[in-house]
């Protein structure tokens, strides 16, 4: 009995006895190392920080960046705008070319092949040839039997002012239809072409007294028709407007 209680009291002992030892070993390194872990510490931190930018630095590099970015966008964006630069122009002028080359051609024909005069083709050549002409000269012969009497004027025709203020002074403008070339032009050379061909003179005014042409406001294509100051002097103007109605 005296025997176990020796041998339990010297396990507890030796065990007291080697916690003991192992806590002062560590407390002791601990202290031993600690300036060493505290150094090694820093250090750590130090290169740690050196790999992270500052706000100054980051803010500096992002906008360098950003400048970089925008100076690559703006080069690439004048390139693509140069080059839409070179196909608008490259079409317009193969487009230019190509309606040089029509009109020519219709010029030709007009002067050469048709016999018309160069007035006349020029006319011809600037209402070009994608219409139906008859169904034009038919549309022009149902307005000047349409109404009593018809003017195709410009309105910015010296002539044509001329025109209207000779009918303005008879008091008879409410009467006369008036119809512009110009307004739009697209549909309007079609008619002043058409009218040449009708006609003989391609010039405005176009004036026409119950369905018939009389010329223009001081020039005319014949006797019959010298135009309207021509008829003033000769007393035959009066007359057919009133045989027409315009009176």
């Amino acid at each position: 009995m005296k025997t176990f209680k020796r041998n339990q009291f010297t396990v507890s002992f030796l065990s007291a006895a080697v916690v003991g030892i192992c806590f002062c070993l560590s407390v002791s390194t601990t202290d031993a190392f600690a300036p060493n872990i505290i150094q090694m510490r820093r250090h750590i931190q130090r290169r740690r920080s050196s790999h992270i930018p500052s706000p100054a630095s980051h803010s500096k590099t992002e906008n360098n960046n950003n400048l970089t970015s925008r100076l690559q966008l703006s080069s690439s964006s004048s390139e693509e705008q140069l080059e839409q630069v070179k196909d608008k122009v490259t079409s317009f002028l193969e487009n230019a070319w190509q309606s040089i080359r029509y009109r020519f051609r219709l010029l030709n024909q007009a002067l050469n092949q048709d016999g018309y005069n160069f007035k006349q083709s020029m006319a011809i050549t600037i209402a070009g040839d994608q219409y139906d002409s008859s169904a034009v000269q038919e549309e022009i012969t149902s307005i000047v039997q349409a109404n009593p009497c018809v003017m195709f004027v410009w309105e910015a025709s010296p002539s044509c002012k001329q025109a209207v203020a000779a009918f303005e002074s008879m008091k008879i403008l409410d009467k006369v239809t008036i119809v512009r070339l110009d307004d739009p032009w697209s549909e309007g050379n079609k008619l002043r072409a058409e009218l040449g061909k009708m006609t003989g003179k391609s010039s405005v005014p176009s004036i026409w007294i119950g369905g018939k042409y009389v010329g223009g406001y001081d020039a005319g294509v014949s006797d019959e028709a010298p135009g309207i100051v021509q008829m003033a002097f000769q007393g035959t103007l009066r007359p057919m407007l009133e045989e027409a109605g315009a009176v």
